[in-house]
């Protein structure tokens, strides 16, 4: 079974960016987007798969893919799901689109 290096969106995405000028907010962002990076860089190279959790946003997939993250989940592609509206999801073998060919806005 490979190993997976997991790391929630949400360390370096917070929801809360109004808590930060403007200015600091670019700084801030751009620190945690070297992080994330960074952590991506760490586990390729020791050869682990990467999974990036709580992708809310079109620009944290995009950002993410850029850096080949291997495989995304989160509010982004769906809210949890009742059980039987998942089953049907599954039995109607859905395949989202490569995030490069996503719009925004354009999940599940």
């Amino acid at each position: 079974m490979p190993a997976t290096a997991r790391r929630g969106s949400e360390h370096f995405f917070p929801a809360q960016p109004n808590l930060l000028d403007a200015r600091e907010r670019g700084n801030w962002a751009v620190e945690r987007a070297a992080i994330a990076a960074s952590v991506i860089a760490l586990a390729h190279s020791l050869q682990l798969k990467v999974v990036a959790e709580g992708v809310e946003t079109h620009a944290q997939l995009l950002f993410l893919a850029r850096q080949r993250c291997d495989e995304f989940q989160g509010f982004y592609f769906s809210r949890p799901l009742p059980a039987t509206d998942f089953a049907a999801l599954l039995q109607s073998n859905y395949q989202m689109p490569p995030p490069t060919l996503l719009q925004p806005g354009e999940g599940i």
